[in-house]
């Protein structure tokens, strides 16, 4: 009799290494999972213009264009969304789009068919480094979306696109209330770190830096706090884009160096995840070009009376990592 442990993923044969984990034939046996609210295009069959042949309910229809404004301008692309009026269903959509570096930068915009604008991104895009920018676009008075890229768009990785509707959830009136989730699990907040600093109990919170700033390979990012006393412990949270798993960011506080530190990790089905090469090597890694959550404990001992000094490494060489919204709370005796 086969126990049921080896059942598990595709075959017994492959957890006794028989056969290869994951065999073309088992792959072709995997129940897919239906996704009548979701798409993630392939950027490369988008932009050639190839008919879509599966889309969500809630997406009547897809187009590229290519306009030139100008003279001077740049020849931009633009991707639009026809959307379904699904308001019950759909009341906000949800992109994820992915960019290799380059010049220029997106940008997404939401129209009616009179021409009103009802929704423009922040420009977004870097010369340097991918990256993928999530956004959220009501479709309250919205007929189509449209998403600009520079050029024929050839910097475009990845593009996800997903409905999102109201739940009904339960929340403590009194703490921090969650903020918004993902199609991935991965949880962003929608309002600003606050920059005053906050007693509940026996724990202090506060703004360090909002950020965003780099972290680069060869230099540590330092910044600096006072505290009155020392607290029995404390955790410093922050946001991390371009963030290599298999090397987290170091942490070093008063010139102590402390473990590596927590990360978050959201759904391996994010097109954010990204395989890059290992400088010096045939391997790659796998790092995420959205935001992360990553956390950091820190020991009472650790601290000194008045100013402290927490430092950020990259501990990787290669492309730089981006870091926003550090936060901390330090834990007092009552």
């Amino acid at each position: 009799m086969i126990p049921r442990f080896f059942r598990s993923i595709s075959t017994w044969a492959a957890a006794l290494g028989v056969l290869p984990l994951v065999t073309s034939q088992a792959w072709a046996q995997f129940k897919p999972q239906p996704t009548p609210f979701a798409i993630r295009f392939d950027a490369t069959s988008l932009l050639a213009e190839r008919m879509q042949t599966t889309l969500p309910l809630w997406l009547q229809g897809v187009s590229v264009r290519h306009y030139r404004a100008d003279m001077e301008q740049l020849q931009i692309t633009v991707i639009r969304l026809d959307l379904r009026k699904m308001k019950a269903l759909a009341p906000f959509i949800e992109l994820r789009i992915g960019l290799a570096p380059g010049q220029g930068r997106a940008l997404v915009t939401a129209w009616s068919e009179t021409g009103q604008q009802v929704f423009r991104s922040e420009p977004f895009g870097s010369a340097t480094e991918p990256l993928t920018e999530t956004l959220r676009v009501a479709t309250e008075g919205a007929d189509y979306v449209e998403l600009e890229l520079p050029r024929h768009g050839e910097r475009l990785q990845s593009f996800f696109a997903s409905a999102m509707r109201f739940a009904q959830v339960l929340q403590n009136v009194d703490f921090t209330t969650e903020p918004v989730a993902d199609a991935f699990g991965n949880a962003t907040n929608s309002q600003p770190a606050s920059d005053q600093d906050r007693l509940l109990w026996n724990r202090v919170q506060a703004l360090l830096d909002a950020g965003p700033f780099t972290l680069l390979s060869d230099k540590a990012e330092a910044l600096e706090f006072d505290i009155s006393r020392r607290p029995e412990c404390a955790v410093v949270t922050f946001e991390l884009r371009n963030g290599i798993v298999e090397n987290p960011p170091l942490l070093r506080i008063n010139e102590t160096e402390l473990p590596a530190a927590s990360l978050t990790l959201p759904d391996l089905a994010d097109p954010a995840w990204r395989a890059r090469p290992v400088p010096g090597s045939s391997e790659t890694s796998l790092c995420y070009s959205g935001w992360i959550r990553v956390q950091q404990f820190i020991p009472g001992e650790q601290f000194l009376k008045g100013i402290n000094h927490l430092e950020f490494l990259q501990p990787a060489s290669g492309e730089s990592e981006e870091v926003r919204r550090v936060e901390i709370q330090l834990r007092y005796k009552r």
